[in-house]
């Protein structure tokens, strides 16, 4: 008998590796698919009192089924609350009581900044991405940022085509530099492949 299932996906795993990620109590702003997969995960077993929120203003979910968009209606029933964007965006992140974020992107790279917005010159791009949404704020207020990404060359570069939301940016330092607010920042990249911590010092990443 098997003492560890072999019958999983990778996207399941991967959902594993981001619910490891949440501790009981974290607060952590999810959007659809992967994250609310790994925060559910995690809120279902070992840390039943975590609170999950939208960015649409939801504060602490309790769907039936998986939500299709962060304003889907099965959201609502059983909510702790149900307000706004900026109830969310603009109260519980900018004052710092969000713990754990997850983010995505089109490039990522060994600073964790996430590029959404053009693939190219930002000028003369060869393609425009849709853009930041939330992923900005978030990314630079929450004390911790989870990084989903496919392992491949278009989307582990050496150095993104623009900073749609600043990682450790250049390098350590960068971020006080900024003036974004002390311990925040990407916390690991989670990808098909492997999980990737960021050195302490270098404010790099590294194969954990």
């Amino acid at each position: 008998m098997h003492r560890h299932p072999d019958d999983y996906i990778k996207p399941e795993l991967m959902a594993c590796c981001g619910a490891r990620e949440i501790k009981d109590g974290d607060v952590v702003i999810v959007g659809t698919g992967f994250p609310t997969m790994a925060a559910n995960i995690a809120k279902y077993t070992h840390a039943p009192n975590a609170t999950l929120m939208q960015e649409s203003g939801v504060f602490d979910a309790r769907p039936r089924r998986p939500a299709l968009s962060v304003g889907d209606p099965c959201l609502n029933p059983g909510a702790a609350m149900i307000g706004g964007l900026v109830d969310i965006m603009g109260m519980f992140l900018q004052a710092g009581w969000i713990d754990v974020g997850f983010l995505s992107g089109s490039q990522v790279d060994k600073f964790g900044n996430i590029n959404t917005t053009v693939i190219g010159d930002y000028n003369k791009p060869k393609s425009r991405l849709p853009g930041s949404g939330g992923a900005n704020p978030i990314g630079s207020l929450a004390k911790k940022v989870l990084i989903i990404a496919l392992h491949n060359k278009k989307r582990l570069a050496e150095h993104v085509d623009f900073i749609t939301t600043p990682g450790y940016i250049d390098g350590p330092g960068s971020r006080e530099k900024w003036g974004l607010p002390d311990d925040t920042g990407p916390h690991v990249i989670i990808t098909n492949k492997a999980v990737m911590r960021f050195d302490k010092d270098t404010k790099e990443a590294y194969l954990a």
